[in-house]
């Protein structure tokens, strides 16, 4: 096994020698895996290894057990330790995320502050093939595309996964080989996480009943998508630079795309869409067809497309762009773009960020001006405006919706300012009341791949002085 991860390594080119390493260990099986492994190449690449641990503050005295465990394992190999008390509970309901997402973005965090305060080249983590199979099948389930479908990238910034080459089984194997200990997580056996459903109930049926290397083959499925996610971007980048001009916040497609395979035009298409609109949601196949289509129109002929978007026949190409909606005093509106700032009327600005779950670190604020929410969760086109007929909130987790208007009202929100208050709206589905409430539906989980961060400059208690 040692000699396929130092190949996987070496692959990926995930080691230099002399690195300086923070390894993220919780005193599982995977992590201890890892910490050994890399003890076993620091001679081969003069690593320096810095161990990293997080206390939840979730399970109690097992919780305690587990850091004393990673504790003793360190200073038995006279490796530094590093450790981290958070109170995760309290911090997920503050935030509205759930535990097991808050406790992610918590460690992600701190790894990346300890690897900067200590100088350090890369951070380790020990995600293996079973963890790339199971996101892999949880993005198909939900719908990914193909960037889903590619699983857990092996690299990826300053993060290395020297484990994806191997099996979960792989690694027990060899800690029991060696002899070397480990902690048991009880809460990775629990049916209330999805993942744990397809890593307890689905994939071992798969090896039983379909075949005994489904887990492998998977994870090797999402090596190649990556592998053609990688040529298709580069093919459709080149084939952008050629075939689109962006002029005067719209975008002509010549007809020469056509010259390019249909894959690679759709994939221009799409990406002129996306450029357009500031995002990549709902834009479908069918609005990709429908743009296609176009160019064997006669000249002037429309479509109509997501967002307030028109592509346009015109002589030797395709017209896109976006009619911006007229605003008047009563039904002021800004739809929005992520990334993205906007400055309202009333002084105040808001600002739209969007994080990778468990990737980008993310500084989590504490103050009534900053909300986060599940951004695969949004509908729509993301918009900042006053109140309408139909906008609702919900209210409870299983679903339960409250028009604004009663819920304003039982607020005791004065009528006078009810016209005067600014939501963050997918829809009708009412986000935030900036300053006030917001919905339960967007709230981060485990599930959750991207995050939303809003931020309102100028609020009372933003901590921000302009």
């Amino acid at each position: 096994m040692l000699e396929k991860i130092r190949a996987y390594i070496k692959e990926n080119r995930m080691l230099e020698r002399k690195d300086k390493i923070v390894i993220g260990v919780s005193g599982g099986a995977d992590s201890v895996c890892l910490f050994f492994v890399l003890l076993e190449l620091c001679k081969e690449y003069e690593l320096s290894l810095q161990v990293m641990h997080v206390n939840h503050g979730i399970r109690g005295a097992e919780a305690d057990m587990d850091e004393a465990f990673v504790r003793s394992l360190a200073e038995e190999k006279g490796v530094n330790f590093e450790g981290f008390h958070a109170d995760i509970p309290a911090m997920a309901k503050e935030k509205g995320l759930g535990e097991e997402e808050m406790g992610r973005l918590y460690r992600y965090e701190v790894l990346e502050k300890v690897r900067k305060s200590s100088g350090a080249d890369r951070i380790a983590v020990a995600h293996n093939e079973n963890d790339c199979a199971e996101t892999v099948l949880l993005n198909l389930f939900r719908g990914s595309g193909l960037s889903g479908l590619a699983g857990i990238a092996p690299v990826r910034d300053k993060i290395i996964r020297p484990l994806l080459c191997v099996s979960r089984k792989e690694i027990e194997g060899w800690l029991l080989a060696r002899k070397i200990p480990y902690r048991t997580d009880k809460t990775n056996f629990s049916n209330a996480y999805t993942r744990n459903r397809v890593r307890m109930h689905f994939l071992p049926l798969a090896e039983q009943e379909i075949n005994e290397k489904a887990i492998e083959h998977t994870a090797r499925a999402a090596t190649l998508l990556r592998e053609v996610e990688a040529y298709m971007e580069k093919q459709i980048m080149i084939a952008c630079t050629e075939n689109v001009v962006q002029e005067n916040g719209a975008y002509f497609i010549k007809e020469s795309v056509l010259s390019e395979e249909e894959i690679v035009i759709k994939g221009v298409l799409k990406r002129a869409m996306e450029l357009l609109a500031g995002c990549k949601r709902d834009l479908e196949s069918g609005h990709v067809d429908s743009l296609l289509r176009l160019f064997s129109k006669q000249t002037g002929k429309e479509v109509c497309l997501p967002y307030g978007m028109k592509g346009r026949r015109q002589y030797k190409g395709i017209r896109l762009f976006q009619e911006k909606k007229k605003k008047t005093q009563e039904t002021e509106e800004y739809m929005l773009s992520v990334p993205g700032e906007y400055a309202l009327p009333n002084g105040k600005r808001v600002c739209l960020e969007l994080y990778a779950a468990g990737g980008k670190n993310v500084e989590i604020q504490k103050n009534d001006c900053t909300k986060w929410f599940d951004y695969d969760k949004i509908e729509n086109r993301l918009s900042l405006r006053h109140r309408r007929n139909g906008d609702y909130l919900q209210i409870r987790k299983d679903g339960g919706r409250k028009k604004l208007k009663d819920d304003l009202i039982d607020r005791k929100v004065p009528r006078e300012e009810r016209d005067e208050l600014w939501l963050l709206a997918d829809g009708s589905h009412v986000l935030w009341v900036l300053g006030g409430r917001t919905s339960e539906a967007f709230h981060i989980t485990e599930e959750t791949t991207a995050i939303l961060r809003v931020k309102v400059y100028g609020g009372k208690s933003d901590g921000r002085q302009d």
